[in-house]
């Protein structure tokens, strides 16, 4: 698996999914992961399946929507989020994004390549184990100084959530809660970001 692979399924994301105009706001089923699937979850993750089995290669796909799904037998661990974000896409919050991990082997050290792409603004951020950080092909500088000038976090239960990262947000100039997870975590190496809590 390459990068060329996911950034021309990338391509077609960006031609296809609906960036900007109304969203269907009615579930269309609920996916593996126990979420609400909308439309534009499974538009996406069609496109992405489309892409992954042109490829041609042997993979073990796991999808937030459809689970887990083999191609040619299975073989690398692809990790997919069709719609990072969707709640953000039905309610017209320009933040959204499609993440895409490869991984050798089961165990997060094992991700040899990740792509996440903006589906509103089109950039590319993709990393390869060995390689770098990239954004729209060009290598990521990260951040010199220890300044925290902004922390996103994300909060699932709010009061629960919240208060136990208190503490921690407290350290930051400003705070965010974008609704993205990918998509805050690949803000962070172009220092758009300086950490982020879930």
């Amino acid at each position: 698996m390459n990068i060329e692979i996911l950034r021309s399924i990338g391509e077609q994301l960006l031609s296809e999914v609906p960036a900007g105009k109304k969203i269907s706001k009615d579930a269309i089923g609920i996916g593996a992961s126990g979420d609400k699937t909308y439309p534009i979850d499974k538009i996406a993750e069609d496109i992405i399946l489309s892409g992954l089995e042109r490829s041609g290669e042997s993979l073990t796909i796991i999808s937030e929507e459809i689970g887990v799904r083999d191609i040619k037998g299975g073989g690398k661990t692809v990790l997919i989020d069709p719609v990072d974000g969707s709640r953000n896409a039905i309610a017209g919050v320009p933040f959204y994004c499609t993440s895409i991990a490869v991984a050798d082997g089961n165990r997060v050290g094992d991700i040899s390549l990740a792509y996440v792409l903006n589906l509103i603004s089109g950039e590319e951020f993709w990393a390869a184990k060995g390689k770098g950080a990239f954004l729209n092909g060009e290598r990521i500088v990260t951040q010199t100084d220890d300044i925290l000038y902004l922390t996103a976090y994300e909060a699932q239960s709010p009061a629960k959530d919240i208060p136990r990262i208190l503490p921690l947000l407290s350290e930051s100039r400003k705070t965010r809660c974008f609704g993205a997870t990918a998509l805050d975590i690949a803000c962070i190496p172009r220092m758009r970001i300086n950490q982020y809590f879930c």
